[in-house]
């Protein structure tokens, strides 16, 4: 059961998509673009609400699986509908407790998610445990910028036996 601050202020995905859907896909787009991840890999894609950042990595990056993971049931099914395909799973999941085994992810990504993590050590730590070795976790966010802007930048793990996070923005390469 969700806490009051956990609860999402949409009740469900037809809600959420007039307002944040239409950015996340020009986001999913440049993100998974710029991410430049090898076909036939296995990702992970957290909080994937709508399914927006999961029908761009199956258009733009030609996975093996794609796994997507939210805690809402209300967006899942709006993301069951809009994106199907064999190569795809959409499951109900905690950030903080992530239904995947060890290891086993070569990307693990999140597209504006973060700031809803409500432990979000735990949710990273989680991230890094399901990502392989040698693959690579990601996630685009837009950071406060001062008072007067945004930026939308991205964390970058290549996941060895100890993963690091260098933070960058996509600009940068």
């Amino acid at each position: 059961m969700s806490t009051p601050a956990e609860r999402s202020v949409w009740p469900g995905g037809r809600a959420y998509e007039p307002y944040v859907g239409r950015w996340s896909r020009p986001v999913a787009r440049e993100f998974v673009d710029w991410l430049a991840v090898s076909p036939a890999a296995r990702w992970l894609d957290l909080g994937c609400g709508t399914g927006a950042l999961t029908e761009t990595i199956l258009h733009r990056a030609n996975p093996a699986q794609v796994d997507g993971i939210d805690p809402s049931e209300g967006y899942l099914a709006l993301a069951r509908e809009q994106v199907r395909d064999a190569r795809i799973r959409f499951n109900v999941g905690d950030a903080r407790r992530l239904p995947v085994e060890s290891a086993t992810c070569d990307a693990v990504v999140s597209a504006l998610v973060l700031n809803f993590i409500p432990d979000l050590p735990a949710g990273m730590a989680e991230m890094a445990r399901a990502v392989r070795p040698g693959g690579r976790l990601h996630s685009a966010h837009r950071p406060r910028v001062g008072r007067s802007r945004d930026a939308l930048g991205a964390s970058d793990a290549p996941c060895l036996s100890k993963p690091t996070l260098r933070w960058r923005t996509m600009g940068e390469g």
